[in-house]
């Protein structure tokens, strides 16, 4: 009768290739995540600049009237006005973004023009 096992010298092969080829993975997939968590951030941070775009197109009476003056735009607002909604996530730390962390700057540029900026206060 033939035994059908592995012997300890292929089992240790085994995990040596397992592991090389660990160590050879590891090292991309962490940037790549850490990669796709600062692009949703970052995507996200695009939704609020849009939202308060959107938000300034429905509320002009209360957008700056002169040149270089600024407006703030929290989270909160946008958010009760239905504009964001209610749970966005920094994929990095998976905590709420509040108003303490972003805002969005409203600065009047000309007679028809307002720039639209993210404050991250970290």
């Amino acid at each position: 009768m033939k035994n059908k096992g592995f012997t300890l010298i292929e089992i240790l092969g085994v995990v040596t290739i397992l592991a090389v080829i660990m160590l050879i993975a590891v090292q991309p997939v962490t940037k790549i995540i850490k990669n796709s968590k600062e692009e949703t951030y970052e995507k996200q941070l695009d939704a609020i600049v849009e939202a308060a775009r959107l938000w300034g197109n429905e509320h002009r009476e209360e957008l700056p009237q002169n040149n270089d003056e600024t407006l703030i735009i929290t989270i909160s607002q946008l958010q009760q006005s239905g504009y964001l909604d209610e749970d966005l996530v920094n994929p990095e730390t998976q905590e709420p973004i509040t108003d303490d962390q972003v805002s969005v700057q409203v600065v009047k540029r000309s007679s028809k023009h307002y720039g639209y900026y993210i404050i991250e206060n970290n």
